[in-house]
């Protein structure tokens, strides 16, 4: 293995592992509260989505002292665990984009130098036969001058 694929196989499972730990923060979340209040699935990640992403809307709320504690522990515990698995998730992203950023520019600016160095050389060809072809015409005016006394 290269240490290219290495590393691309390293930022993919990075990007597994944050998105999988959210899942997993979801799941765990929803699990105990659809037990705790017996709400539906839907509600239960509804909620723990909300209150993950701290929006809270506030259309389910806690109604027993065992899911009020259970809150504030998930809150207090879960929500910096998601900010820190959607960052790892977004970091990699913006590294991968930043990194795609360079590259594509490095070899336009490589390609560019190049021409540049191209054009140089011609440039510099040029400049050598614009000054043979002057050092021509000094010697043919001179001759001419020399043919006519």
């Amino acid at each position: 293995m290269t240490p290219l694929q290495l590393k691309q196989k390293i930022s993919r499972e990075t990007t597994r592992f944050g998105i999988g730990g959210i899942l997993l923060l979801i799941s765990i979340g929803a699990l105990f509260f659809h037990i705790v209040e017996w709400h539906t699935w839907f509600d239960s990640i509804y909620f723990v989505i909300m209150t993950m992403t701290t929006v809270g809307y506030g259309d389910i709320v806690p109604t027993s002292v065992i899911w009020k504690t259970l809150t504030i522990v998930f809150a207090m515990t879960w929500v910096p665990l998601f900010i820190f698995m959607a960052w790892f998730v977004v970091e990699q992203r913006i590294t991968w984009l930043v990194k795609t950023y360079v590259k594509h520019h490095t070899t336009q600016m490589l390609r560019l130098e190049n021409q540049v160095d191209e054009i140089t050389e011609d440039v510099e060809q040029i400049t050598e036969d614009v000054e043979q072809i002057t050092e021509d015409v000094e010697l043919m005016s001179e001759e001419e001058k020399l043919d006519q006394r």
